[in-house]
């Protein structure tokens, strides 16, 4: 049971942490396209962002270690019809359909996944606003604006893929809305 709890913890932690570095990488990008001569004389010191990052990622997982629990597979809805052998042996980790599994899982897609989009959006908005009105206004060489709108971009289909990959399946199987799936789809 302890292992499932940790497992599951550090799980959310590495997945949460990714998505709070994308955000630091967001703010590093919009800090040096927008405020380039601002951004030149500070002196940025990594060992407290990657500190930052870790401490959120950490608190933000915490209820996991509550909630988490570990069940046997034919308790799991997914499994229902599922031809298993010694399957009344066997466990996994799972986030029980209760309200702490649901408060949990909501909180964590809040601080870990919504909010952190959120602030990648608004920060690239920015950034692509920033580059239009410069292309424009042709303060900026084009050669420097092309090459900042396709980093802009490849950070965007970045974030864009993990979105895609560490989308809210946990929140919506904690409601109970993908028990219809069979849990080879799972």
């Amino acid at each position: 049971m302890y292992q499932c709890k940790a497992t599951s913890f550090f799980t959310k932690t590495s997945a949460s942490v990714m998505f709070v570095s994308l955000v630091a990488i967001a703010i590093d990008k919009h800090q040096d396209i927008v405020y380039p001569l601002k951004n030149s004389k500070s002196k940025r010191n990594p060992f407290f962002l990657v500190c930052f990052c870790w401490l959120f990622a950490t608190i933000v997982s915490c209820p996991f270690i509550v909630s988490v629990d570990s069940i046997s597979v034919l308790d799991i809805s997914e499994a229902r019809g599922m031809v298993c052998e010694n399957c009344t042996d066997k466990k996994l980790c799972d986030i029980p359909q209760s309200l702490l599994g649901q408060s949990s899982t909501t909180l964590y897609f809040l601080l870990a996944f919504l909010v952190p989009l959120t602030a990648i959006f608004v920060l690239y908005a920015r950034v692509a606003i920033f580059l239009y009105h410069r292309g424009n206004s042709g303060i900026m060489n084009p050669v420097a604006l092309k090459s900042k709108s396709k980093a802009v971009r490849m950070l965007v289909i970045t974030v864009f893929r993990y979105v895609l990959s560490l989308g809210p399946a946990a929140m919506l199987k904690s409601y109970g809305t993908l028990n219809s799936k069979s849990f080879d789809a799972m």
